[in-house]
């Protein structure tokens, strides 16, 4: 299987219909579905009155992602930590503050933040000039962070970083690796050297998927975070940890919050100091999702790529049938059930969709015999567009919900 077809088709499930409860809701009420698509700049105390925080989150299968329904990840982990801080530090019994997470991509976190659609933004983000010209920056997380040259089975050897000169390196043009590659190619231009060839990565690509483009001999080289290269070597065994070869040194990773809101800032360094990377608490999450690959699993495994040949077809009919992309639908399908048809959750969900016999047998859906793998799909994906016409049509960011099976 590509990396398109599954890995990276988790990003088209994170921004359509990720999951969806046996009672369809949007977020929670409509309050949600108001901050969600509209924008606001308050400080902290607007916060307070409106008793949410509003968290702008990448899709990631490190810091955010859904793990049979439920939402898993250092970035959710964290923020979740961070709503019982706020609440226990202003002594909130009822009426509690939350945070409410919102789905964004890398190339429009910060733009986002700052226009007003988000009040922190979560993801392994790196402090650099041209964004905090953008956004403010809370204490750092982590610090000393290195970014290196990660290199693959079949990569030229390469003894110093001028040896990249005239090579081509793909990155995303919004990450904060892109900068030090510029600087590199000053360097290398001042030397007498020919630039590299930034080739920009389309922004769905997270690093791990560029580490498993890497691994598979499509590219031969990226640029990541050490700490991150460190644990997908784990789940990747032919990538090459280039530590001499490091393109910056010393960054520093924080949260993100808009200009101008000293409140805010207030509260999330208070956080901060007790829960970033030497703090008991955040030891425990770094460990959990940095060393811990538990929850990862390569989606390129033989079995997989079996299941995705054998059940394809199925797809492509009901997403025809029902308007979705095909791709969206096995997303969803490989998020719940790993395309294996055979699965069966404690609450009563079925097969390779996850359909429960009582969503079958809605009005709204009709479909018999769920047990058969045809049936299964047509049932999820005639669920999928009757939720999505009813709650979601027209809108250009739909809500994300936890799911327990359609």
């Amino acid at each position: 299987m590509s990396i398109k077809a599954i890995k990276v088709l988790s990003l088209l499930l994170f921004f359509s219909i990720t999951a969806l409860l046996p009672t369809p809701v949007m977020a929670t009420d409509k309050h949600d579905a108001l901050l969600h698509n509209q924008k606001f700049t308050g400080d902290f105390d607007k916060m307070n009155q409106n008793h949410t925080i509003r968290a702008l989150v990448v899709y990631n299968d490190m810091l955010y992602f859904f793990d049979h329904g439920q939402a898993r990840g250092a970035a959710y982990e964290a923020l979740k930590l961070f709503e019982k801080f706020i609440n226990k530090q202003l002594n909130k019994k009822t009426v509690k503050i939350r945070v409410l997470f919102i789905p964004t991509t890398r190339d429009r976190i910060f733009a986002d933040l700052a226009e007003g659609r988000g009040d922190l933004a979560v993801a392994n983000l790196t402090i650099t000039p041209q964004r905090l010209k953008l956004v403010d920056f809370s204490e750092p997380l982590i610090r000393e962070v290195k970014e290196v040259l990660i290199t693959g089975p079949k990569t030229v050897k390469l003894n110093r970083l001028e040896d990249l000169a005239g090579q081509e390196i793909m990155v995303r043009h919004s990450s904060s690796y892109f900068e030090p590659l510029q600087g590199l190619n000053r360097s290398l231009v001042k030397a007498g050297l020919e630039k590299i060839t930034l080739k920009p990565a389309e922004q769905y690509l997270e690093d791990a998927d560029l580490l498993e483009m890497v691994n598979s001999d499509i590219i031969p080289w990226a640029v990541v975070d050490l700490h991150k290269a460190r644990f997908w070597a784990q789940i990747h065994d032919k990538l090459t940890l280039r530590e001499d070869l490091a393109i910056h040194s010393g960054g520093q990773i924080a949260w993100a919050f808009r200009k101008k809101s000293p409140q805010l800032k207030k509260v999330v360094n208070q956080f901060i100091k007790q829960h970033r990377q030497g703090t008991l608490m955040g030891n425990i999450i770094l460990k959990r999702y940095l060393k811990n690959n538990r929850w990862v699993k390569n989606p390129t495994q033989e079995d997989q790529r079996k299941r995705f040949a054998e059940t394809v077809s199925l797809f492509q009919e009901n997403g025809k049938r029902y308007n979705f992309d095909y791709l969206m639908l096995m997303a969803l399908a490989f998020q719940e059930s790993q395309l294996d048809h055979k699965k069966r959750s404690g609450a009563g969900a079925i097969g390779i969709m996850q359909v429960l016999q009582s969503t079958a047998g809605d009005r709204n859906v009709d479909i018999k015999d769920i047990e058969k793998i045809e049936n299964n799909i047509n049932a999820g994906s005639k669920y999928l567009r009757f939720i999505y016409d009813r709650y979601y049509a027209g809108n250009q960011k739909i809500d994300l919900s936890i799911k327990s099976g359609i």
